[in-house]
Order: C-alpha cells, then structure tokens, then sequence
C-alpha cells in the first residue's frame, strides 16, 4: 500500500470506458425470437457454452498489514484480551472469515513489508523487539501504542495460525528494500524445511508448528518504484534475480516452491492506474529477458502483482456524480489488467495477474473511529455495489488473474470488518463478498448485457482530478458461473446483477442459453438510501434481505425468465439446472 503522498505522484486514471460487448453472430436468432415476450429496460444472454476460466477463492482474498488497527484492534487482540479470541486472534473476525472461504491472505504488507525483518516476529513474545512502525509517521503524535511502536507480537507463526484458522493460503510479502537474498531463503526455510532438519525448524516447532507450513506465495518486495526502494524497472529486475535464484525446495508431499515445476513467486509490478504502469511493466519484462539472452539464470514469476486504488474524496456525502463516477471505474480497471496482459505474454511463459492491492481510498471525511486507526474508512452502500462491479470484472477476466486481494480486510480502506475493543460490525462490503460466495468453484461464462448507459451528471462542486472523469457508466454489470452436476447434486448456474441507477428498478430479460431451468432463488443486497452504512450502534442497516424462489413463466425450459431489480441493488440469482 503507498503511502497517500505517493499515492498523490503516481495516480493515474485515465483510460477509456471499456463499450459494450457485441452480439456474437450466433446469437441474432436467439434473440430475435426473445422480441415477443414483455418489454423490458435490460436483457442479460449467459452464454453457458463460452466458459472464460475457474473463478477460484483466490478471486476473493484478503490483506492485512500492520497498518493503524489493521493488525492491533483488528486481527489482534491477545490472548489475555476481555475480547472474545482464538490464541490472541479476534474469533468473530475468524468466524466471519471462514464463513466466506477467503482463499488466500497476503501479509506483513504493503509499505510495512518493506521495513520488515522476520527475525522480529518468532520466539517468546516477551523477547521479541520493538520497533518504530513505518506508518508511525504518518499519524498524531498523540498515538503511542502498538500502531505507532510494533511490539512483533503478531509475527509469522500467528500470521500463519490466522491462516489455518480462517482456511486460507498464506502469501508473504518480503521486504524487497532491506533484507538479503539470505534472509529471504531463511524465511522459506523456517516455513518449510521438515520437522527436525534444521535450527530454523526447531524454532518453528518452539513456535508451535512441528510440520512444516509450506507456503507457497511469496511476493519478491512490494512497490519498488515506491516504498519499495524508488527504484527502477531495471533496478528492480536485478534484485527480483537476485532475490530468486537458488531458493531452497524440500521434500514431501507438498513442496513448497520448486522451481520449474510449482513456480510461486509472484513480482512487484507497478500502480496499474499510473500513467508510467505499460512502461513499467515492459522495462521489467525486457531486463529479465535480456539477461536470460546474456546467460543468466532467471527464474520467471508465477504471478505479477498489480496495486490498483479509486482516488476519491467524499465517502459520505458523495453526489450522484461521486456514486456514478466511482462505479465506472472497475471497467477502466478491467481495460488495464487486458493490456497488463498483453505485455507479460510475449515473455514466453504464462505469468498470472495478482491484483493484491484494490478498493476505493477516501481521504475527506472516512469515519475513522480514533486517531490510531490510520486510513479506517466506513463504507456505505457505494461500496457493495463497487465490490460486485469488481468481481464481475474479475470473473470476466479470470483467465489472466488468478488472485486478488482486498485492501484492506479491516480496519482500514474498503474494509469488510470494522472493530474498536469489543465492538465490532460487518460493512456492506462483507455483504457483497458474501453475496458472490456461490460463485466460487464454478467456471466463468461469457454475458451479454444490453442496457442503455447512465450519464454521469456533472457536479459544479466536485474536486478537480489530474484526468478527467468518465461521463457515463455501464447500466447494468453481470457476471455468471456454471456449476457442474456432481456428488448427486444437479447442475446450476450462478448469476449475479448489478442495478447501478439511484433513482429507479429495471426490468431484466434473462436467457441461460443452452440449459433449462427446473427452479431457482433470488437473493438482494440494497438500501433506500445511498449512503446507508453499517455501525457499532447500528450494525445492520445494510444486509442482504431473505431468500426467495425464483418466478419462472413459460419460458424456464428454455432457460429464461423476467425479474425486476431494484434501484441501487444487487441480486444474486441461483439456477438449477434441469435434465
């Protein structure tokens, strides 16, 4: 994560509005002969034969880092804490995470990673050395605590205690500005070597974990070009090289990295919405190449990590324009992971995106509950319906990106989870994750929406932007899974539905071409009002509203069917499939 200084130099958000799908030509008969059933505002084809890719729990994954209350007051609350926990971890947040499969966790950081030294965080609590918390700078001089001063007590062993806890993957992020290709073959080793080999595994077995822990995901520093040491495309391919080579592998049923085979290192790419990320990108990819060509050894990544932030300055008194203009950037979003990709493909081997910085950044007036709560926003309704625009342009890319993970998981920007103490709230972010679970274990299929695009009215009092701002906004957003027949289990199809317009429902025309539909349920996430949030006073003014069957007419054999969506909503629809 940059800092919001940094993040002012690089920000770049200019890139046009991605324009609607054409009709495939296969497909003009099938709806020429939809014209005589009921007028409708929008029709949604799901073409259930064009699968895109698996859409995996890695879709969904989540960030924290010891950042304001992320870590302490948020993860963290000790062991001796009045706060109900598990080993120190808060257990509503465990609950609520594993509830919602989240796939994949990146930790220490962000920026913090970048000042990191792992040393610092395994042994007795008692004996671990505090340090200055980077992000100390950027907060009152009033604050003391643990936000300001790390006391470690939150190192890797209960980072990866969080993650068995939670059911997640773990992803490392190491410090790419100040630790040794030593340090980080160190670090592997104490994760991975086998019970007994070395000293760094009698230490994690001290530390609670005899077997070993074998991660996978390691990212190789993070954000060079900021935080991660200014540096250059070039400077940065030499020391991803050097950080690369010879890392160690173990034996055993699960490897942890074995190169050439089981490849997970993910490199640091740029801010993808600055103005220099193509160069970046092409700079980094030609260096790697060029000293393979000179005879040296380079260890292409498994993933490319890509930070992408919505610059916006109102979270709670926004306009109509400052709701239209946030919801039209997760397609700008999705033009630029193309071109990301277009890049990385000529490096001869598959590289995946990983988006593992994303959400919207506030920077008026956020909510923050206390000064050492550094960045803590609290979303509104916005919010919900900007995470369903992002998964749906995840699905719709899911054959380039294979992870991306929310920043940050609470207390923070785009949280899902707001604590202070004992009090604790799900936001309608947690809502809209929740909403798409079914999703997850399906393969994304192409849609087709055909709706009329939302100007974007103007707002003679918004802030000036370095570009200027889209002036419309996809009128409805839809992304779609198929889900096999397994286990006893009938087939179904997954269909989410993003109505963006405040001030009024739709009428949608459905067809799930190829399939029949035998029955269905229909689930909302929506609000009366667009500024609706969710509090510790208050904890649910937003929520998804009850289950209900889904109306099928006539034409459920042929896999349509009409439904009415709500202003400001969105609606999952579950099919299941009939023979």
């Amino acid at each position: 994560m940059p800092f919001p200084s940094d993040r002012r130099t690089f920000l770049k958000t200019g890139a046009a509005v991605l324009g609607a799908l054409a009709v495939p030509p296969h497909l003009v008969g099938a709806l020429a002969s939809r014209r005589g059933r009921a007028a409708a505002d929008v029709s949604i084809d799901v073409l259930t034969a064009e699968p895109i890719a698996p859409v995996t729990s890695a879709h969904y994954g989540h960030f924290i880092e010891h950042l304001g209350a992320v870590i302490y007051d948020g993860v963290w609350v000790g062991e001796k804490s009045s706060v109900p926990n598990v080993g120190g971890i808060r257990k509503s947040l465990v609950d609520d995470l594993r509830a919602l499969t989240p796939g994949i966790v990146r930790w220490p950081g962000g920026c913090f990673a970048d000042s990191y030294r792992w040393t610092d965080g395994i042994g007795p609590k008692a004996k671990r050395p505090r340090r200055s918390n980077l992000w100390g700078n950027e907060m009152e001089g009033s604050v003391t605590g643990p936000q300001r001063y790390e006391p470690n007590h939150f190192g890797t062993p209960e980072f990866l205690r969080f993650c068995r806890l939670v059911g997640a993957e773990p992803y490392l992020a190491v410090n790419g500005r100040g630790a040794s290709a030593q340090d980080f073959a160190e670090w592997v080793e104490y994760c991975n070597s086998p019970k007994g080999s070395t000293t760094l595994a009698d230490q994690r077995a001290a530390d609670g974990s005899p077997a070993p822990y074998n991660v996978k995901y390691w990212g190789l520093g993070n954000e060079p070009w900021g935080c991660g040491g200014t540096l250059t495309p070039e400077e940065y391919a030499e020391e991803y090289r050097r950080m690369s080579a010879f890392v160690p592998t173990y034996p055993g049923d699960k490897p942890s990295i074995k190169v050439g085979v089981e490849p997970r290192l993910v490199a640091a790419g740029p801010l993808i919405d600055d103005a220099t990320a193509e160069a970046w990108t092409r700079r980094f990819i030609d260096s790697l190449k060029t000293a393979g060509r000179n005879g040296h050894d380079t260890t292409m990544p498994f993933g490319y990590s890509l930070h992408s932030y919505f610059w916006r300055h109102d979270a709670f008194t926004f306009t109509p324009n400052g709701w239209y203009t946030l919801l039209a950037q997760p397609r700008i979003l999705g033009g630029m992971l193309e071109r990301q990709a277009s890049l990385l493909r000529p490096a001869g081997v598959p590289i995946t995106l990983v988006l593992d910085e994303w959400g919207p950044w506030y920077l008026g007036d956020i909510g923050q509950s206390q000064p050492s709560h550094l960045l803590e926003q609290t979303p509104t309704l916005r919010d919900a319906l900007v995470t369903a625009f992002m998964f749906d342009t995840f699905h719709a890319h899911a054959d380039i990106l294979g992870v991306a993970t929310v920043a940050q998981t609470i207390n923070c920007i785009h949280s899902l989870f707001l604590a202070d103490g004992a009090k604790y709230v799900r936001t309608p972010v947690y809502h809209a994750f929740a909403l798409y679970q079914p999703h997850i274990g399906g393969t994304a299929v192409r849609t087709v929406a055909a709706a009329e695009r939302i100007e974007i009215p103007k707002d003679p009092n918004a802030r000036p932007t370095r570009v200027p701002d889209p002036t419309s906004v996809d009128g409805i957003s839809t992304s779609a899974t198929v889900h096999a027949a397994a286990g006893g289990q009938p087939g179904r199809v997954v269909l989410t539905v993003t109505n963006p317009r405040l001030d009024s429902p739709v009428t949608a025309n459905i067809a799930l071409h190829g399939v029949s539909i035998k029955s269905g349920t229909v689930t909302t996430l929506t609000h009366n009002e667009p500024h609706a949030r969710n509090t510790f006073d208050n904890p649910d003014v937003v929520h998804t509203g009850g289950t209900t069957a889904l109306a099928l007419g006539s034409e459920s054999s042929k896999g349509a069917f009409t439904m009415t969506l709500p202003a400001a909503s969105v609606t999952r629809v579950v099919c299941t499939l009939g023979a």
